[in-house]
């Protein structure tokens, strides 16, 4: 399925604060799964030019798989301005909130790193930003699997239709986006919101649930995320029901780091009670829609999220 790139109207200046760049793009290594080198080639095409952004890539110390492929792009009369750093924290979270330190432009903008950005990426985020000055305003780019990845997975079809890849169905950009809705594979900010918001929570030690705390926070400042089709990624990564299961459990764990500190330990066991009962429930209400094959992909990740919930949700800590 082919994204729009169209024709964005660059805003007359594309130059940041002092001369810098306009936006910075953090992209975040993922330390649980191989390295995506054709990411980076993607930005030596962009339209925007150069001079209009600058490329933070974010890798882990032990594993620093990221370092050639940004000393090979840096070769390149092409390149925008790069900086590579690595950090002993393996978490997004933390990886993301170095990268803004590093970060010089007064635009902010993630980037998954198995996400290929089409031409016209960044001079769609600039443009997006210079014709919605207000401070509360985040562009969020599509992101679509290619073609022949979607006819090689059904169960890839599924997760990207129904929205549950990446919380919202942003293979089409004739969707409309969920109210509240933010995520760190494709989408900017301006600096000051993110300053106000504060930096991701690094309690989370895996790429999930991280930006959905982040979301909400800035969903309390005034937050409208628009999608914006000019800014759209090829997911190049196609997802097994093994490796989403794996992600599925790291959300379990995540989400019960998030709801934990609320509920008091002795309520913890009638809690989880009523989160399986809840999740038994809805799980019936689908599968009388879902055919026996998607219910069964649905029961087994549901399965898997809340058995990691619940022992994160039991360990003995307080």
């Amino acid at each position: 399925m082919a994204l729009s790139e169209g024709t964005p109207r660059l805003p007359a200046s594309t130059a940041g604060i002092g001369g810098g760049p306009a936006i910075s793009v953090i992209l975040a290594a993922d330390t649980y799964r191989g390295v995506h080198p054709a990411r980076l080639e993607a930005f030596l095409e962009q339209s925007a030019g150069t001079d209009a952004f600058e490329l933070i890539t974010v890798d882990w110390a032990r594993d620093p798989r990221y370092r050639p492929l940004v000393e090979r792009l840096a070769s390149h009369a092409r390149a925008p301005r790069l900086e590579y750093v690595s950090t002993a924290a393996r978490g997004r979270a933390a990886m993301n909130n170095l990268g803004v330190a590093r970060a010089r432009a007064p635009l902010l903008c993630f980037c998954a790193d198995d996400f290929i950005p089409c031409r016209t990426f960044v001079a769609s985020h600039l443009a997006y930003h210079a014709a919605h000055p207000e401070p509360t305003r985040v562009a969020i780019g599509p992101a679509a699997s290619p073609p022949e990845m979607r006819r090689a997975s059904p169960f890839l079809v599924w997760l990207e239709d129904t929205g549950q890849l990446f919380g919202a169905p942003l293979h089409d950009p004739a969707q409309p986006l969920p109210p509240r809705f933010f995520y760190v594979a494709n989408a900017s900010l301006k600096r000051s919101l993110n300053d106000q918001a504060g930096p991701f929570d690094e309690r989370f030690p895996f790429p999930a649930y991280d930006d959905m705390e982040y979301g909400r926070r800035l969903t309390t400042l005034g937050m409208v995320s628009e999608l914006v089709p000019g800014a759209g990624c090829i997911h190049d990564h196609l997802v097994t029901l093994g490796e989403r299961r794996a992600q599925v459990g790291w959300a379990g764990v995540s989400a019960a780091i998030l709801s934990r500190p609320t509920i008091a330990s002795g309520e913890r066991r009638r809690h989880l009670a009523n989160v399986h009962v809840g999740a038994l429930r809805d799980w019936l209400r689908q599968a009388r829609r879902d055919g026996p094959r998607i219910a069964l992909w649905r029961l087994t990740l549901t399965a898997t999220f809340l058995a990691a919930y619940r022992r994160q949700m039991m360990i003995a800590t307080d």
